[in-house]
């Protein structure tokens, strides 16, 4: 995974610093304004952890790099090998949602869906993985299996998490609208209380198509939750 995503920093021109195993890029936007990306594959997925450590990413990479944009242009781009539901979107929104060191994205894969991607990009070609992106019947193959681990969610997940990326105009609005709207939508009802409960009780695909689901539909199904004693 981590050759696809170094290959897509090399080909929209960032330059890469070796900080020991961790990649670290960097692109001058303008005179003015330089902006870093920090590379990481963990082995473990522990929100609470990986908080923890980014002090520690932090001040080892200060020890190379004496740049006042560091400290405030510098994203963490976390990279974890999954296995099916093995992660509940909270620990997600939780190292996402952090105001702390870096702007930081989490983007997960199976061996499957790396699999299958990389041959539908022949490995590690980025200019093919970018011709998917604005290809709009593959975003409209994604859109109707809505597969969890499918290769188009992997593309689709890159393009969310390399926001400098770029895609058709209209497959981006549509992308934001099924990563985000999610969330508004919990927000909106005032429900994010129930989040937690809701997350243990129900696989991703719910989460996913809340904006499908009606306020009585989802205190109906928390409901059902408690009444089992869960």
């Amino acid at each position: 995974m981590k050759e696809i995503i170094n290959n897509l920093f090399n080909y929209h021109n960032f330059e890469k610093i070796d900080i020991g195993k961790y990649n670290l890029f960097f692109k001058d936007v303008d005179s003015n304004i330089r902006y870093y990306w920090l590379i990481i594959e963990v082995e473990v997925f522990d929100s609470e952890l990986i908080l923890a450590f980014q002090d520690v990413w932090f001040e080892e990479c200060k020890k190379k790099i004496n740049d006042k944009d560091f400290d405030k242009n510098t994203s963490l781009l976390i990279i974890y090998k999954r296995e099916d539901f093995d992660i509940a979107k909270q620990h997600v929104f939780k190292i996402e949602e952090d105001p702390f060191q870096f702007k930081k994205y989490v983007l997960t894969y199976t061996d499957d869906s790396l699999g299958n991607l990389k041959a539908k990009i022949e490995n590690d070609n980025s200019e093919k993985l970018l011709n998917l992106l604005v290809d709009e019947n593959i975003f409209n193959e994604y859109k109707d299996t809505h597969q969890n681990h499918s290769w188009h969610n992997l593309l689709y997940n890159i393009a969310h998490k390399l926001p400098f990326l770029k895609i058709n105009v209209a497959i981006n609005q549509n992308l934001e609208n099924l990563y985000v709207k999610s969330k508004d939508e919990i927000k909106r009802k005032n429900l994010t209380d129930f989040f937690d409960s809701f997350n243990e009780a129900f696989i991703e695909e719910v989460i996913e198509n809340l904006d499908k689901i009606n306020e009585d539909e989802l205190i109906e199904l928390l409901n059902f939750n408690k009444d089992n004693g869960n």
